[in-house]
């Protein structure tokens, strides 16, 4: 039994050392919605005590941020939207890369190589659509943004798209022009990012309720497909308070019902709205007054004194009439 016990023990640490010699890479997967931050995560402390190297990160093989001295490196088309941490946590193995403003076509999977050769960390990232309402009601005068996304691949440019509204099926806006419009001057398409193709309406007005809709092509030889969302239903609402100031300039009739408790009182006019109000009647329980009871008799503050009054003046009066039959009898 002792024998098995040592094999087993030195199977374990051949394991242990194999183990962390080959570095077994980290695996990540992460979820984030359109437009927030997001850090994908790299330790490479492991690899300190070995010849040196910097961060090197890649996307499927696309070449995403490398350190070279203190410069980072990375593709025009990131805009500069992925960041590595300071020289001194870079020092202490935190090569950790921080990507700002996800946009769709960053999901993808990322992967932190130590000198370009071994995988350190792998990262799967999925980036989420914003929730947007496929049914809008705004009032009349208003400033509206209805919101279009339209997913691409990193090497396709905005600047080779063409982007369109439509609204009731007739283009009303497109970009960069290319598309025939209403040539209307509220409503403009404003990119907010090479993502995002939002449409202005300022200001809102009675006509702009209907069905838009976003449509766009990567080349002139593609048919058009929908963004997201497929289309927006909206609804302009007006905002008359003419009613309510002509309303309170008409004269009221109060009238009253002795029978119900409401109060009506006719008037001989065809034109005057007829308003009933009705008068709420509160009912106190009386005071009962306990037979035999010890207790003092309490009632209300104004009848107080004439009772005690009244009792006092008829025990003086009864108190002279017996001291006067006293007195004829002579009695005293």
């Amino acid at each position: 039994m002792l024998p098995v016990c040592m094999m087993v023990m030195m199977l374990y640490l051949q394991c242990g050392r194999l183990c962390n010699a080959l570095h077994i890479a980290q695996m990540h997967h992460l979820q984030v919605e359109y437009g927030e931050w997001v850090t994908l995560p790299c330790n490479a402390s492991a690899y300190l005590e070995e010849e040196e190297g910097g961060p090197w990160w890649e996307a499927m093989g696309e070449d995403v941020a490398i350190l070279q001295g203190e410069e980072v490196i990375q593709p025009d088309r990131f805009n500069g939207r992925f960041h590595l941490p300071s020289e001194e946590l870079r020092r202490e193995g935190h090569w950790s890369l921080v990507l700002s403003y996800a946009l769709l076509s960053d999901t993808n999977m990322y992967e932190c190589i130590w000198k370009g050769k071994k995988t350190i960390s792998t990262v799967w990232l999925t980036v989420n659509l914003p929730h947007v309402e496929r049914s809008m009601s705004v009032p009349v005068d208003d400033l509206l943004t209805l919101p279009c996304y339209i997913p691409m691949s990193r090497k396709q440019s905005p600047n080779n798209m063409l982007v369109w509204w439509t609204w009731n099926g007739m283009t009303i806006a497109s970009l960069p022009g290319s598309v025939p419009s209403m040539d209307d001057y509220r409503r403009r398409i404003f990119p907010d990012s090479r993502e995002s193709f939002e449409l202005d309406i300022s200001p809102t007005m009675m006509t702009d309720s209907g069905e838009y809709q976003c449509l766009y092509k990567t080349s002139d030889a593609d048919d058009a497909k929908p963004g997201t969302p497929e289309s927006i239903t909206l609804t302009v609402v007006e905002t008359n308070t003419t009613d309510i100031a002509n309303l309170s300039d008409t004269p009221w009739v109060v009238t009253t019902d002795e029978t119900t408790g409401t109060t009506e009182d006719w008037v001989s006019t065809t034109h005057w709205p007829i308003v009933s109000t009705t008068e709420e009647v509160t009912v106190t329980d009386p005071i009962h007054v306990l037979e035999d009871s010890t207790q003092p008799i309490e009632a209300a503050p104004d009848n107080v004194p004439w009772v005690r009054y009244g009792l006092i003046a008829a025990v003086l009066l009864l108190t002279a009439v017996v001291l006067c039959i006293l007195k004829a009898a002579q009695r005293i």
